[in-house]
């Protein structure tokens, strides 16, 4: 059962240096080039594309490269679905924007599953997409049905004649490959050379797929604690199932009626506060496409109350008569305390630095 029981916020006190603050990628991002930031974010690549790593979370993504004066071992020590973190300066370079150098590195945790790529047109390639994953379908390679004999840029294009650079550095493990002859669905990291570059990773990443794909994936919205609402649209007309259950292999099947580009569907009778596994299969013209199998979940029964708590008093005449629960160090931590000790089954705990007994006996 999953169960939402409490959120206590601290204040925080940090010294000057920013070295220890973590903050969101798109926010290290925004700051002027040679800030030094330090970032979290799963790892996208590994060896293939060299020393650099490109690493995202849920807001952006960007590069990580090892160059002068990095602390040592980062080239060999993080790969893809590592989830690390990265202090260094950033700085574009040919129009990169990227950390270096790497001032200190840790990975946190390995063999996580790599975030999902966007799914974008050519037209939607733009800044905003650095360092992060993305798919484009339906697209063909120029010189398709060769090799990839020479590093150096290949061209692509959508049935609508626009184009796109597909980069593969020297010493890149699909040198030598096919270049596919069909239309394929192409995951690549977007990076930067004096213009945007596509880095593709491994043959994994030339699907061949037919021009009938999911112009968006099924998103999950209107949570009750009995069901939910998914959406998802394909880009052309087609028919569409939709499979559910309560574990990775979905069994129960529902067939939605008409043919069309934009679906949606309303579960209810489900049970609140469980993870229910989603995927969709849309046909078109006896060709099949599937979505990837994706956990939602219900509401759970929580009443949904939020105490806020600070360590010290604040000034209530800023506050604009939203009055905290308590303004102590002292109240937040017995509250807490008394939170633990209520817990009937399960508590969620997110915590830095702990270093009080009462806490850990707790």
């Amino acid at each position: 059962m999953i169960r939402t029981f409490l959120l206590i916020a601290f204040t925080l006190y940090y010294h000057s240096s920013l070295l220890a603050q973590v903050i969101d990628i798109a926010a290290a991002r925004a700051l002027p080039s040679g800030t030094v930031v330090t970032v979290r974010g799963i790892v996208t690549n590994g060896p293939e594309l060299g020393r650099i790593r490109y690493l995202q979370d849920g807001t952006a993504g960007i590069a990580a490269y090892p160059g002068n004066g990095s602390q040592p071992g980062f080239e060999s020590a993080v790969t893809i679905g590592d989830s690390i973190e990265v202090t260094g300066p950033t700085t574009v370079f040919q129009g990169l924007l990227e950390i270096t150098p790497i001032l200190s590195y840790s990975v946190i945790s390995s063999g996580n599953v790599v975030p999902a790529p966007h799914v974008i047109s050519i037209l939607d390639l733009n800044d905003d997409l650095e360092g992060q994953l993305i798919q484009l379908n339906c697209v063909t390679f120029a010189n398709a049905g060769g090799n990839f004999n020479n590093s150096g840029t290949y061209i692509l294009s959508d049935p609508d004649g626009n184009s796109a650079e597909v980069y593969l550095r020297s010493d890149h493990p699909l040198l030598g490959s096919y270049i596919p002859a069909v239309p394929v669905q192409l995951t690549a990291i977007v990076s930067s050379f004096f213009g945007v570059q596509l880095l593709p990773r491994f043959e994994s990443d030339f699907l061949e797929a037919p021009c009938f794909y999911f112009l968006q994936s099924p998103t999950e919205s209107e949570l009750q604690t009995d069901g939910f609402r998914v959406e998802w649209s394909t880009n052309m007309p087609a028919s569409a199932t939709i499979r559910y259950g309560t574990t990775p292999n979905p069994a129960t099947e529902i067939s939605l009626p008409g043919i069309t580009n934009g679906f949606s569907y309303t579960f209810s009778g489900l049970q609140p506060g469980t993870i229910y596994w989603i995927q969709v299969e849309a046909t078109q013209n006896d060709v099949k496409i599937y979505s990837a199998i994706t956990p939602f979940a219900t509401r759970s029964l929580s009443t949904g109350q939020i105490k806020v708590y600070f360590n010290h008093s604040i000034d209530e005449s800023a506050a604009g008569g939203l009055i905290p629960d308590g303004q102590s160090a002292a109240a937040a931590v017995n509250e807490t305390i008394a939170r633990i000790n209520s817990a009937q089954q399960t508590i969620d705990v997110a915590m830095y630095n702990n270093s009080r007994v009462d806490l850990t006996d707790a």
